[in-house]
Parts: C-alpha cells; structure tokens; sequence
C-alpha cells in the first residue's frame, strides 16, 4: 500500500549536525519511523538517518561537504532553493506536501504554489520583526551590542525576505504558544500558523539520572552566552536566592565576549562554573538538577 502522505523535505544545512540540524534529522527521522515517504534534499549529510529517504545533496560531492562560505552563505541558500524548486517541478506527481526551511525556500515555495502543493515553512523561533525588536530591547538595558551577521540584530533586508517567505507559505510551522502568538500579532490568519512541537528524548536527557551522592544543588545553562539569551536574569535571580552558598550553577555554551565582560562581577563567584560549547550535552543534564531556561 502507498504511504498517505508523500513529503519533499529541503534544509539548506548540514543535515544532523549540531543545533537546528539536530531538529530536523529528528523531524525527518521521526516521520520516516511513521512510513511516511520522504524525499530528502540538504546541503550535506554530517548524521546518517536510521530509515530510508530519497536523499540528494546539493553542496558536496561524493561524501564530501561544499562549505556554505565556498558559495557565500546568500549564493548558497539562492543554488540550494534553485536546485529543489527544479527538483519539485520533476516529481511534482510524487509529492503531496512542501516542508522548507528559512532562508532557501522562495523558489521551492513558489514552484510548489504554481502546482498546487501546500508548502509549509518551519519556523523555529518567534516573528523576526517581534526577536529584533525584543533583542534591540536587551541590548540596550544590559550595553551589549550584538554583532554585525548576528541573527537577531536588526537587519532590513532580512526581515523583508523573511516576510516574503511567510507570505508565501501556506501555513508556518511554529514550535510554541508564545511563537504562535507573535506571528497573530504581526496579522498571520490563524488557519495559516500551525503548532508543532520539538521534542527530546526523556532518557538521554534526564536530569539528575547520574547525579553523584553529596554533589551539590546544580543548576545548568546551556546556550550562547548573549543578551537574547537572557542569561543576565538568571545570574541576577541566582546571587539573590542565596542557593549559591551551597550549590553551583554550570553555564555550557560560547560567551559573547563583549557580554562576558559585562557579566563579569556576575560571573566572578566560586559558585559559577562556565563551560566551553559542547556538542552532546547528555552526561551533562544527568548530572544537573534544574534547566534554566
């Protein structure tokens, strides 16, 4: 028997490396787990998937990875979309759903519309607009200016091509309540915002599974150490409770350094503990008693 749902799956990105990579290898993973028939088309495949998709690669060779910067990131999302939007026009009979990723989805989106195939857009974090306005905010009260290329630093260009793309789709696929509610704000018909979820793995990533006897109360951060990150309020709400007298708070990720300065009288405590960026950060959680978020 056919699969009930044919999908066309495009990720501009190493397909399973860290970060957003991650988040789509599981949604792909996940779907091929439930016999749906995917045709898979990425830049790269840095993690093999566990079922079977029509898989094609649009920047390697053999198995080796054409870096993004070899293009120019922009030229190499525009080759990426321009190669699946051809690709979706050859197979058109073969697909019944879209499931593009930001930045290299116009053309595939389009191409997609002019044949009658709903095309979804993911849309990982809240309204682009809403996160510039809301990072310009933090800049401004902590005195950090995030860098020039940063995602969520003001940039015109981007915020119109985003909005193209959310014009262009036909339904966004955004992971939480309050992302949904950002995009409602900016005048999204409701019909078009469609709530999904990422998930985890409750094993892998338990907190306390490992925890050693006598260990201290530990709480754990894991992210980019930057003003949209929010990481200031919990060092604030971490010296103030007073638990650092008998506990310890681990932060796991990069540090702005322009940020790390600021935080420094913060961050300069016995209690603290801050981290290099870490790849797998399972062992870690285990360790840990709370999720600062």
């Amino acid at each position: 028997m056919p699969p009930e749902v044919r999908v066309l799956y495009s990720f501009p990105h190493a397909l399973g490396a860290p970060g957003i990579a991650t988040s789509a290898w599981h949604q792909v993973a996940g779907v091929l787990e439930e016999g749906v028939e995917v045709s898979l088309y990425v830049t790269s495949v840095a993690r093999p998937l566990p079922g079977s998709a029509r898989t094609t690669t649009t920047l390697a060779i053999g198995n080796r990875r054409i870096p993004h910067r070899a293009l120019g990131v922009d030229r190499a999302y525009r080759y990426h979309d321009a190669r699946v939007a051809r690709a979706l026009r050859r197979v058109a009979g073969e697909i019944d759903v879209v499931h593009c990723w930001p930045g290299a989805c116009l053309q595939t989106m389009a191409a997609a519309r002019e044949l009658g195939i709903p095309a979804l857009r993911e849309a990982p974090s809240a309204h682009t607009a809403e996160a510039f306005e809301q990072a310009a905010r933090e800049q401004e009260l902590v005195g950090v200016e995030l860098p020039v290329g940063h995602a969520f630093r003001f940039d015109a260009d981007r915020l119109a091509q985003e909005e193209q793309e959310f014009a262009a789709a036909a339904g966004l696929l955004v992971p939480s309540s309050y992302a949904a509610s950002t995009y409602l704000r900016r005048g999204i018909a409701p019909e078009r915002v469609l709530r999904h979820q990422y998930g985890f793995d409750p094993e892998r990533f338990r907190l306390g599974a490992h925890r050693a006897a006598g260990e201290p109360f530990t709480a754990l951060f894991v992210g980019r150490g930057e003003p949209t990150k929010g990481l200031h309020y919990a060092l604030d709400a971490w010296h103030r409770s007073g638990v650092g007298a008998a506990g310890r708070f681990v932060i796991v990720g990069e540090m702005l350094p322009a940020y790390a300065e600021r935080l420094a009288p913060m961050l300069d405590d016995p209690s603290i503990e801050v981290r290099a960026f870490a790849p797998a950060v399972e062992a870690i959680m285990q360790a840990a008693d709370v999720l600062v978020l």
